[in-house]
């Protein structure tokens, strides 16, 4: 106690939690100046650091563990058995999005073709339907490999299929054909096909209200010409369409059968079977792919075809509030459909000669 009968106060001895400096009796906290007006204190940009070289080493280590794992084997077939080297040869990131995307029953069941293997199999077909060109960009990459542009692996489009899908566009409004060879290429049992074969009629109730008759009739209920055209050309558009599935269907099951086939013929092969056993299980092959060439021929004319009668609906649509005579307006509409425009340069043509 000093002289004035006051007890003298203890120093504390405080020291800075961080940095273990001495603090001064009279400081208010914990740590030191400088360790607060520093963003991290080195307490905790230790153990920060030693997380980060934690995390380093767990990383390498989980990455090496995945170099040195086999790459497992997805799929099966021929494609298969080439490098990854087709897939970067082609120029392009094959997008991996499709793992995000939640596996539905139908990919797993439908979807076979592995989509990484698209640029060999384009690169294989370009060598069969246009070999020049295909032997040409081969060479040029090999002549001048610095110099040559890596070019997009697409499907080559052949002249003669360009002038099937034309001439389905010459007469726009035609009705789809549905031919004795067509009935026997695709036959189906009448129950699997004939809720959907026929257009779909109107109902009894819309059909009173648009005519305001008791007995309800389709084709009289609509009295304006175009509305009739339109009508017309998407009644046969909706034919269009529900005949493509029909080829469409039986390339499923051919394609199917056909690729069980194949499969057969490989294990067979391998076990050593026969010649003349093998030539007999190619038959049924040849016959598969016969098939499919011809379906791919019908789909895209009906295709075709389908897209000239929707073009055939919208060009009496949009003729409808013209003042003008009928056979004028049913002349425009009848014009061959010609791509990126409604009504093309025929039109052009008749406007520069009024």
């Amino acid at each position: 106690m000093d002289k004035s009968g006051k007890r003298k106060r203890k120093s504390r001895h405080l020291m800075c939690s961080d940095c273990n400096q001495l603090l001064p009796d009279n400081w208010d906290g914990n740590k030191c100046s400088l360790c607060l007006q520093s963003p991290v204190s080195e307490s905790h940009r230790n153990n920060t650091n030693q997380f980060i070289d934690w995390f380093k080493s767990v990383m390498l280590k989980a990455v090496d563990e995945y170099k040195a794992a086999p790459v497992p084997s997805l799929h099966r077939g021929s494609l298969n058995k080439d490098s990854d080297s087709d897939t970067q040869s082609s120029g392009e990131v094959v997008s991996n999005s499709s793992s995000s995307e939640p596996h539905t029953s139908q990919k797993e069941d439908f979807f076979l073709f592995p989509i990484e293997k698209m640029p060999r199999l384009v690169k294989e077909v370009c060598k069969v339907i246009s070999p020049k060109e295909s032997a040409q960009t081969s060479s040029d990459a090999q002549d001048f490999p610095f110099f040559s542009q890596k070019k997009a692996l697409n499907f080559p489009v052949h002249p003669s299929v360009k002038s099937l899908i034309e001439q389905e566009w010459k007469n726009p409004g035609k009705k789809p054909e549905s031919s004795k060879r067509f009935k026997l290429m695709f036959p189906f049992d009448n129950k699997d096909i004939e809720e959907w074969e026929n257009p779909p009629k109107v109902d009894v109730s819309v059909a009173r209200l648009s005519k305001r008759t008791t007995i309800p009739v389709e084709e009289a209920a609509i009295k304006d010409q175009m509305d009739r055209r339109a009508e017309c050309a998407l009644r046969r558009s909706y034919v269009s369409g529900a005949s493509v599935c029909k080829p469409s269907l039986a390339a499923v099951s051919v394609s199917r059968s056909l690729k069980h086939w194949i499969n057969s013929l490989e294990e067979d092969i391998d076990s050593g079977t026969s010649r003349d056993v093998l030539l007999d299980m190619l038959y049924p092959i040849k016959l598969a792919v016969d098939f499919l060439c011809d379906v791919s021929v019908d789909t895209l004319k009906l295709g075709a075809r389908t897209m000239a009668l929707s073009t055939t609906g919208r060009r009496a649509l949009w003729l409808k509030a013209w003042a003008a005579d009928s056979a004028s307006k049913n002349s425009l509409i009848s014009m061959p459909f010609e791509p990126g425009k409604l009504f093309g340069s025929a039109l052009d043509k008749l406007i520069e000669n009024l």
